[in-house]
């Protein structure tokens, strides 16, 4: 692996799990350091994260980037729209196999739901098992709706958020909620329903978009 790659990843990698803090400044010099390596592959690291959107510069230096109330609520107006579209397109466009297919994926939820504990934090095995059944249902209705750009589309806009993802799973009541809502959408998905799963997505979405609103203040100063 190249210099460049492996500092790339680490740096990644470190943003995601917040060991480099939204706001953050960015030290070129500190970095390689710290990384035992030159400037240069740092450099090239640092402009593929800025490129992705996880780097900005500000003021003349580079920071981790900050999302602020007014690009959360940006993100998902669009997601809103995307995703609540996909929900309709996949009761209109789904084939019997698939529906089948989802019926299995809502099973596992049911299950998944009766082993959270509602008296104690969930472990970060726990919660990245739900973030398994998660993106296992999110890409089934993407495969039924048959629409692999509007799945391009979200995937860019969940790129900002879903370092934010544990902790706000990790909010009082918010796993049990996220996965009583998904199996909401998934049912009426199952029942033919379009209007309901779309309404059901709406709304999941919004609280989603409130709570990460909640979340991020906890990391950094939020502007309008």
């Amino acid at each position: 692996m190249k210099t460049a790659e492996r500092i790339y990843l680490t740096l990644k990698q470190e943003i995601q799990n917040h060991e480099l803090k939204p706001g953050a400044s960015i030290s070129i010099v500190e970095i390689a350091k710290r990384l035992h390596t030159s400037p240069t592959p740092v450099r090239e690291a640092l402009s593929r994260l800025e490129q992705e959107g996880l780097i900005i510069s500000r003021n003349g230096k580079k920071i981790v980037f900050i999302l602020t109330v007014k690009e959360v609520n940006q993100i998902f107006d669009i997601k809103k729209a995307l995703e609540s579209s996909i929900a309709s397109l996949a009761v209109e466009r789904g084939k019997d196999t698939q529906f089948k297919e989802l019926k299995k994926v809502i099973s596992n939820m049911e299950a998944f739901l009766e082993k959270i504990r509602e008296d104690s934090p969930e472990t970060t095995t726990v919660l990245n098992s739900w973030l398994t059944l998660d993106r296992e249902f999110h890409e089934l209705l993407y495969r039924m709706a048959d629409n692999q750009k509007a799945k391009e589309m979200v995937a860019l806009l969940n790129f900002q958020w879903h370092r934010f993802r544990l902790a706000l799973l990790s909010l009082p009541g918010m796993l049990k909620k996220s996965v009583e809502e998904h199996i909401g959408i998934g049912k009426a998905i199952v029942s033919q329903d379009s209007p309901q799963c779309v309404h059901l997505m709406s709304l999941h979405l919004e609280q989603v978009r409130k709570s990460l609103i909640n979340v991020i203040s906890l990391f950094s100063p939020i502007s309008n």
